[in-house]
């Protein structure tokens, strides 16, 4: 309807948004600037959508980070336990390394 373009809304931020249901928000109250943010009950982290591009995963920034801090690091799925180095400390994963691959066990 015509009247649901007719408001001061500029934002608006919840829980990740399919990309079909962003469409159609946006086509119903207009250029609507979306943020989404990502998290788990058994996560210490989250993830947030604060470019603003559909069907993005989610980013982190420097305010996510100061709030839980983290690291990628390199996991042995056999073990399933991070690698070590020879002091004992986690080895980093290196930009565009992948960092896990998905299992199809049943």
């Amino acid at each position: 309807q015509p009247e649901d373009k007719k408001h001061t809304v500029h934002l608006a931020m919840g829980n990740g948004l399919r990309e079909d249901v962003w469409e159609i928000f946006q086509k119903r109250f207009g250029p609507i600037r979306i943020w989404e943010f990502y998290g788990s009950t058994e996560g210490n982290m989250g993830l947030m959508n604060y470019g603003g591009r559909r069907g993005a995963a989610g980013k982190t920034n420097c305010f996510l980070r100061m709030l839980s801090p983290f690291e990628l690091v390199q996991f042995d799925m056999e073990t399933a336990e991070p690698l070590r180095d020879k002091q004992g400390f986690c080895i980093p994963v290196r930009p565009g390394k992948e960092v896990s691959k998905p299992s199809l066990d049943v």
